[in-house]
């Protein structure tokens, strides 16, 4: 997917947060789901749209990311 990406012209640009403490054992899971994909979407904030507002982006997302609860 990456290198037809690539191919059509696309800017691959990685948005995964880091975390700065690893989980441990106990931690409330959606907490952690959250604040991960809170720190994704300040990436993509920061890395694509703070530098071009009108961008166009897709994003490749697995099910558990966009589907609704």
């Amino acid at each position: 997917m990456v290198r037809l990406a690539l191919q059509l012209g696309y800017q691959v640009v990685p948005y995964e947060f880091e975390e700065e403490t690893p989980q441990q054992p106990g931690d409330d899971q959606f907490a952690l789901q959250r604040t991960r994909e809170e720190g994704q979407a300040k990436n993509l904030k920061e890395r694509i749209l703070a530098k071009d507002p009108q961008a166009k982006i897709l994003v490749h997302a697995g099910y558990s990311h966009i589907s609704k609860k």
